[in-house]
């Protein structure tokens, strides 16, 4: 039976208590990241570990709970929707701060967002603690999508920086922690926020150190010169089994990565030489031999992580034709295959926790159909971005960690039109594609809106602007002595609520 697992209830609001706990932890909390981050605004390019990061120091209208996916409020108290969802009305909390002590208002509010495209000329002061949405068309899931770290507000005065780039950077969110440094590549420090409006940090520092490899990452989990780390690659799990006071944890993630063809250019303009380079790859191999076996990822069958969307796409078995695949070149006029380029990213990702060696082994499998691949190598993470952004490659391994529970965010963010020269590494362009993901933000029945799901499913599966590979499971690790940590299934990171070693 067709069914749609949303992985969220949209009106049921949980209250968070106001725990007003004044000890804190000995030492700082040092917490493990894959890549350094790439901005210290919500309004650049959100990492995964950027998101983390920023997660401490800024924070939007309305969250996901500490322990799932149900929405509460946060910097907005309430929100009443009109009866044809259009527009929104957001009431703020009040006697809220920023970190710069200037009073969380509509203005802040009202500035922070409007500097997202989607909110341009969107979003207006009703009064100091009012702000009315106002959109093109119907969304019933609004509230949802509002929870995407990037929707963060920041105080005027961390706008005004933005905007003019000044030096030093002036960071002012209203988060549980606030920024102190950042040493590119070695780490960022925030403290903890006494004034908070919730519960207060328990810990007084936290120190987030990005790592150019997993062995020094494992390394410093056995020294406990690291004390958490969000992500660490599927192969090393046999190595942190070994380690003392280390708990791990594989969770299901709402994931993908992929290869993306660039469909505005030749030869990937046509439909059957993307349906051929989706038949020649063998995922289930590259799941075992990246995956642990199998056992830290699924091999990916469509367009939304398996815990999104239950899809009706071919068996993983079905998809892999080498045969099918030389068929399919010969009737798209290129019997003796051609030659093209692959850009792996340039730091490993969960959904890529080995990048090069898998691209080589997509390399060896497009081989097969004759398909010649030379791996162009990008000079940094936003080395990678700039051409993904640019379209100046000719396929690409990209992926996607969800922001919000809503697919109709990522299906937007990676597939349509209007996120060309964005998310959209594909660059493509499908009217009807595009059509069915906006009919599903005013569809209120599941079952209907599931419906526009798998037609949607269909077009994709119909183009292959991208061949779905993995949906990776995320794994966990942090030191015993860190208590009150839950893994988040949307990759939250709810610092305030940490201790770290004894409590005085």
């Amino acid at each position: 039976m067709r069914k749609l697992v949303l992985v969220t209830g949209i009106f049921l609001l949980l209250f968070l208590l106001n725990l007003n706990v004044s000890s804190k932890s000995d030492g700082a909390l040092k917490i493990g990241m894959m890549t350094d981050i790439t901005t210290l605004y919500p309004w650049g390019e959100i990492s995964l570990e950027t998101n983390a990061v920023l997660g401490t120091i800024y924070e939007t209208l309305i969250r996901l709970s500490k322990t799932g996916t149900d929405l509460e409020p946060c910097l907005a108290e309430k929100f009443e929707p009109s009866s044809d969802y259009k527009t929104w009305t957001f009431h703020l909390r009040k006697n809220v701060r920023f970190h710069d002590g200037s009073i969380l208002n509509a203005d802040a509010v009202v500035a922070s967002l409007s500097y997202h495209r989607v909110f341009e000329n969107k979003i207006k002061k009703i009064d100091d603690a009012t702000v009315l949405f106002t959109l093109d068309k119907a969304n019933v899931y609004f509230p949802v999508t509002l929870t995407a770290g990037y929707y963060a507000i920041a105080s005027l005065a961390t706008i005004k920086c933005y905007k003019a780039n000044c030096k030093p950077v002036v960071i002012h969110g209203t988060g549980p922690f606030i920024y102190q440094q950042w040493n590119p590549n070695k780490e960022i420090v925030v403290s903890a926020n006494q004034n908070y409006w919730g519960t207060k940090p328990l810990v007084k520092d936290v120190i987030f150190i990005p790592f150019q490899s997993d062995n020094e990452l494992v390394q410093a989990l056995k020294n406990q010169t690291i004390h958490l780390s969000l992500s660490v690659s599927p192969g090393f799990i046999e190595a942190i089994r070994e380690l003392p006071q280390i708990t791990f944890r594989s969770i299901p993630t709402l994931s993908i990565g992929f290869l993306s063809m660039n469909t505005i250019k030749a030869p990937f303009r046509s439909i059957k030489v993307r349906q051929a380079i989706s038949y020649a790859i063998n995922k289930n191999e590259l799941i075992k031999k990246y995956f642990f076996g199998g056992k830290t990822g699924l091999a990916a069958r469509t367009f939304l992580p398996s815990p999104m969307f239950e899809s009706s796409a071919k068996s993983i078995e079905e998809e892999y034709n080498p045969g099918k695949a030389k068929t399919l070149l010969r009737e798209a006029g290129f019997p003796d295959g051609f030659e093209t380029t692959l850009m792996p990213p340039a730091v490993r990702r969960p959904y890529f926790p080995d990048p090069i060696h898998i691209a080589e082994d997509i390399k060896k499998n497009l081989a097969k159909i004759n398909i010649k691949v030379k791996i162009v190598h990008a000079k940094s993470w936003q080395d990678f971005l700039n051409h993904m952004h640019d379209g100046t490659f000719d396929m690409m391994l990209y992926g996607w960690v969800a922001d919000t529970t809503d697919p109709s965010d990522m299906l937007s963010a990676l597939l349509t039109t209007s996120s060309i020269n964005a998310f959209n590494s594909a660059r493509w362009s499908n009217k009807k594609f595009d059509s069915l993901i906006e009919m599903t933000r005013s569809q209120k029945d599941l079952a209907a809106r599931n419906q526009l799901y798998h037609e949607a499913e269909i077009e994709f599966q119909k183009e292959m602007p991208f061949v779905p590979l993995f949906n990776p499971l995320q794994i966990i690790v942090w030191n015993e002595k860190v208590k009150g940590f839950i893994p988040h299934p949307v990759n939250k990171l709810y610092l305030q609520y940490l201790s770290w070693g004894t409590n005085k």
